[in-house]
């Protein structure tokens, strides 16, 4: 009777751990799966990330064009947006970010200018297409296409909009959105 029990309280220890874990399993799918509102530094080379929301706040940092932060509670009527910077609360004006949505884990592919002199940004992927716009040393983008052997990387930046660098100016890494974030 007493090995009985034993066996018997075993069982249930060993079935209630099993299920225990079903449901980390389920809570650890469930923050993966997490829905970000991810704010792209654009329209400024570089903006300042401040402790409150407005200018007379210290700033605690600056981010280059393409930086991207989690934006913790997205208003688009707002002059500022509260955004998760090192795990602290910061704020960055709304006139420099475009709000986009991601779910936690995706992949993506970003583009980080490694020159020191100013690159364009092209509309066609050669070298006699209109330049939209300059960009500058660390500013990142992400890749919509990589180099196919024509010496070109098409990047996407803010609104949808597509533009061609040259390969020889770029570093390219494999990332999650959340690693890319600030």
């Amino acid at each position: 009777m007493k090995r009985l029990l034993i066996l018997l309280l075993a069982v249930l220890i060993v079935f209630s751990g099993c299920s225990r874990g079903a449901a980390n399993d389920e809570s650890a799918e469930d923050e993966s799966a997490r829905q970000l509102t991810v704010g792209i530094i654009y329209n400024a080379n570089a903006v300042s990330i401040r402790l409150g929301p407005g200018t007379d706040y210290r700033i605690i940092d600056t981010v280059r064009r393409g930086g991207m932060c989690e934006i913790i509670d997205y208003n688009e009527d707002a002059d500022w947006q509260e955004i998760s910077y090192r795990g602290e609360t910061a704020y960055i004006s709304s006139d420099y970010l475009f709000a986009t949505t991601w779910q936690s884990g995706d992949k993506l592919i970003i583009a980080t200018i490694n020159s020191t002199n100013m690159v364009n940004v092209r509309a066609t992927p050669d070298i006699s297409g209109e330049v939209l716009f300059l960009a500058l040393e660390g500013e990142q983008y992400i890749v919509s296409e990589q180099d196919n052997g024509s010496g070109w990387i098409e990047i996407s930046y803010p609104g949808g909009d597509l533009g061609y660098i040259s390969s020889e100016y770029m570093h390219i890494r494999e990332t999650t959105i959340d690693d890319a974030l600030l």
